[in-house]
């Protein structure tokens, strides 16, 4: 298994407007069908930045990290 990662991440001078998917950042992805986590399918995520992100979202987080299902 071959572990892909993404390293210094920046988001910055983002404006959201009453958005609906908000900055999603998914380290683990669960295929339709899956009750586990598809270990080949991880990625390694590190020094992620977050600078002037401001505005609104219809969802109650702007920045979601976690896992896709």
């Amino acid at each position: 298994m071959k572990m892909e990662k993404d390293m210094n991440i920046v988001f910055k001078d983002i404006t959201l407007t009453e958005t609906k998917n908000p900055i999603i950042i998914i380290q683990h992805y669960i295929g339709k069908g899956q009750i586990d986590v598809d270990e080949s399918l991880t990625v390694a995520i590190s020094n992620v930045k977050f600078k002037d992100i401001h505005g609104t979202s219809r969802q109650d987080e702007i920045i979601y990290y976690g896992q896709w299902k």
